[in-house]
């Protein structure tokens, strides 16, 4: 099984781009109103103002001078928070302000992403922080702005982004016979500062899946031939529960396909395959 984070996020906010925008469409026409008023999970508990304090206390601890920099926030122009918006598998208030920008779940309070540019790598500093201490400072980082993890495996992962460009990426999440669950925790960090710069905190309740009767090699398969490119390379497989707007779970082999043409780029393409019945459905092509 071929895959990472990056690519998960990315063929997520495809499938909200292409099948999950078709059937909203159908089924608000049915309904008269739109298919995520349907979704519990998407049920406004938490206000702007309590949004914006939680993005605020992230801000704070993510590094030694997070703290230092909150009078200079405080006295930029006021942050922003928008009204609610729909995602592939939230409703989440955007949160913007000088040195941040958010999204922050309606319902359960949780950031789903934060991104500190401040606190990005600048290729100044050596890479003097271990993958152990890496792994320690993301988790104080979490239990400070009282984000759980219990039940959740964490996982640190050394990425490159270029010359002396080293970050740590921590994740914590969980299978279930091999499924990936819409619950995770990511902490991103400066290999060389240990300053935090990127956080999502997904939560999501969905029921535990049995296990999948459809194998990764019949999903590629079924995937290649509902293209029709035999050929085709597989990029990356995953296996994990995917949400319809309204709050239908589905557990799905999305496949990543790639084709090589007589032109300077390749046809790509992402494949969604039910896990139980092989029902294969094409959510982008490139």
């Amino acid at each position: 099984m071929k895959t990472g984070h990056f690519a998960r996020s990315a063929r997520a906010a495809i499938i909200v781009a292409g099948a999950g925008m078709l059937v909203a469409a159908i089924a608000s026409q049915a309904s008269g109103s739109s298919p995520t008023d349907r979704d519990p999970q998407r049920v406004t508990a938490i206000g702007q103002s309590a949004a914006l304090d939680v993005v605020m206390k992230a801000v704070e601890t993510s590094s030694q001078n997070g703290a230092a920099r909150t009078p200079a926030i405080a006295a930029s122009p006021p942050a922003t928070v928008s009204d609610p918006v729909d995602g592939a598998m939230s409703r989440y208030y955007e949160v913007k302000g000088v040195g941040f920008s958010a999204r922050v779940d309606t319902h359960y309070g949780s950031i789903l992403t934060l991104l500190v540019p401040d606190n990005l790598p600048t290729g100044q500093g050596a890479k003097g922080i271990s993958p152990e201490a890496a792994k320690k400072i993301a988790a104080d980082y979490l239990e400070a702005n009282g984000i759980p993890t219990a039940g959740l495996a964490p996982n640190v992962v050394s990425v490159n982004k270029g010359p002396g460009l080293d970050t740590y990426r921590v994740v914590w999440s969980r299978r279930v016979h091999g499924v990936l669950m819409p619950e995770e925790r990511l902490v991103e960090l400066d290999a060389a500062t240990g300053a935090v710069f990127r956080l999502h905190d997904l939560r999501r309740t969905a029921a535990d899946p049995r296990e999948p009767t459809v194998s990764e090699e019949t999903a590629a398969s079924s995937a290649r031939a509902l293209v029709g490119a035999a050929a085709a390379r597989v990029e990356s497989s995953d296996l994990a529960v995917r949400v319809d707007p309204d709050g239908t779970e589905h557990v799905v082999w999305t496949i990543e396909l790639s084709e090589e043409t007589d032109q300077p780029w390749d046809h790509a393409y992402i494949v969604d395959v039910d896990a139980y019945t092989g029902v294969a459905a094409v959510v982008a092509t490139t």
